[in-house]
């Protein structure tokens, strides 16, 4: 497997394994994958991908998945780690996301339940927050400490 910057070729790839997962994936644009990274196969087949969307404190974490068949391997953890690197080298100092299943993998990485009345708003105006995920998904956060 290798990681790499997702491109526009990818798309439907990652549209795909999102909806496979039943993860949000309907406003997923070409232009959103300028802070995507994927992991893929010898053959060019995503098997995993975690998106950044840059708000003006820092960016709202999505679209972490991982293929069937590659769970349980620390992919996700491996990916999650990269997009905080690429979070803090993009001058971020908060990730925000929201999940309905992987609570406990986030809190192992130190991200914390908020309400989602805490998080800026122009994070709660995002199609992830006030469309596509259902008010029962858990608001997480994870603050990044600057030197």
């Amino acid at each position: 497997m290798r990681i790499c910057h997702a491109q526009a070729t990818d798309l439907a790839q990652i549209k795909a394994l999102l909806e496979a997962n039943h993860l949000p994936s309907a406003d997923i644009t070409e232009q959103h994958l300028e802070r995507f990274l994927i992991l893929h196969d010898v053959d060019g087949t995503v098997m995993a991908s975690v998106g950044l969307e840059r708000f003006s404190e820092g960016a709202l974490l999505r679209s972490l998945v991982v293929a069937e068949g590659f769970q349980n391997a620390g992919l996700g953890r491996f990916l999650t780690d990269r997009a905080e690197q690429m979070a803090i080298d993009d001058g971020c100092v908060q990730l925000w996301l929201l999940t309905t299943t992987a609570q406990g993998f986030f809190l192992k990485r130190g991200y914390h339940a908020i309400e989602r009345s805490s998080v800026p708003e122009d994070v709660r105006r995002s199609q992830e927050f006030s469309q596509l995920c259902p008010a029962s998904a858990v608001c997480m956060t994870k603050q990044f400490h600057t030197s």
